[in-house]
């Protein structure tokens, strides 16, 4: 089973309101001309009322008629993810895509305004496959969430399911390890961390040495990792030395693994290692309106109603102004930078704020450092221009 994580595509979006190139370069996936009775989940199967999509991430893995789902193709990762405030995101093979969705309790699922870049697929197969993809989405009716699968019936007999997306692009801190029931917390004051990057890279801190690995998936959430490669820095004392080596020796026993939420366990032969997701990013879980932007002391205060949510996995969601929109965030420190941004594509009130919306979406293109300070966001772009914001309860 393949995994993916929508932080890590290697696609780029295009800012769809922003660069008339773009626009261009950008299409909107037609909607179906014929409206379908919707099928029925099988009885004892459904799972939906009461769980919520916002906040999700999936990888496609069949789709098609549902006595006959076919496979997605080899090399080729279909993904989506559901934010907080109505916008989907994903990637079709090739080409990333976004748009607005509404869902509610009884499992109607509704998606619209899809749109997406324009890359060329590797062969004709993958462009048929993205087509298809991108097309049903576009024809959704319901879903249904069971056995740990996401199932969008989209047609008559058809549907897309999906697996919850997995360890690429995620991040992760070792809070204790040992064998079942009897694991020990790490040496006080001591960090490890563990990263699982593109083309199966994985590494982190051991302790005190950077490492790096590479990550094999198999059936049944089988893992294992190569051997480890560090840096040969001296530790603190022998205690974070022989933790260090011991995790290492560990990391290359791994034989199979499991996400519940924001934990993941790695289990070896004889033991197990319990990791936390890295929650260091102060930024995830906050949400923020923009009151004014432009020259420090000289802001011009900003019409209407400007969000951004941080979310897990380094996505970031919110709306300009009239469309919502969503990419991926990365902090190193107090750079932030923001990539794979993609909008709808509404017509917003009057000229001012298609201007104000343009300007915004081109500064989150263009930032370069942040500050958290009394219940304020700063985020630098350009040649010292800063967005101001408060929290969205405060602006309220």
């Amino acid at each position: 089973m393949r995994k993916l994580s929508l932080l890590t595509l290697a696609l780029c979006f295009v800012l769809a309101m922003m660069i008339p190139a773009a626009l261009a370069q950008t299409t909107e996936t037609p909607s179906p001309t014929e409206d379908a009775p919707m099928e029925e989940p099988a009885e004892g199967t459904m799972e939906t009322p009461g769980m919520s999509l916002a906040g999700t991430q999936w990888e496609l893995v069949a789709f098609g008629d549902v006595d006959g789902e076919r496979p997605v193709l080899e090399e080729t990762n279909l993904t989506l993810a559901f934010d907080e405030e109505g916008f989907v995101s994903g990637n079709g093979g090739c080409n990333g895509f976004g748009g607005n969705y509404t869902a509610d309790s009884e499992g109607a699922l509704s998606i619209s305004e899809i749109i997406s870049t324009m890359m060329a697929c590797a062969d004709d197969d993958a462009t048929q496959q993205e087509s298809i993809y991108l097309s049903a989405l576009q024809s959704a009716m319901s879903y249904e969430i069971t056995d740990e699968q996401l199932i969008i019936h989209y047609g008559e007999a058809t549907s897309l399911i999906f697996e919850q997306a997995g360890l690429q692009g995620s991040e992760w801190v070792l809070v204790s390890w040992g064998a079942a029931g009897e694991e020990t917390p790490l040496i006080e004051d001591s960090t490890i961390t563990l990263s699982f990057m593109e083309e199966n890279q994985a590494g982190g801190n051991g302790g005190c040495n950077t490492y790096s690995t590479t990550y094999t998936l198999g059936e049944e959430n089988a893992l294992s990792f190569s051997d480890v490669v560090s840096t040969r820095m001296a530790c603190a004392d022998e205690a974070i030395t022989q933790q260090e080596q011991d995790y290492f020796a560990a990391l290359q026993g791994a034989t199979s693994y499991e996400i519940a939420g924001d934990t993941l366990t790695i289990w070896t032969e004889d033991s197990q290692l319990n990791y936390e997701r890295d929650a260091m990013d102060e930024l995830v879980g906050t949400e923020w309106q923009l009151t004014s932007y432009g020259v420090p002391g000289e802001e011009t205060t900003v019409m209407g109603q400007v969000t951004i949510a941080f979310q897990s996995e380094n996505q970031v969601s919110g709306n300009g102004g009239c469309n919502s929109y969503g990419g991926q965030y990365r902090i190193d420190g107090d750079m932030i930078t923001f990539s794979e941004v993609i909008s709808t594509l509404m017509a917003c009130a009057d000229a001012d704020i298609t201007q104000q919306e343009q300007d915004y979406l081109s500064a989150l293109q263009a930032t370069t450092q942040y500050a958290v300070a009394e219940d304020q966001l700063t985020i630098w772009y350009g040649d010292g221009l800063q967005l101001n914001f408060v929290p969205v309860a405060e602006s309220i």
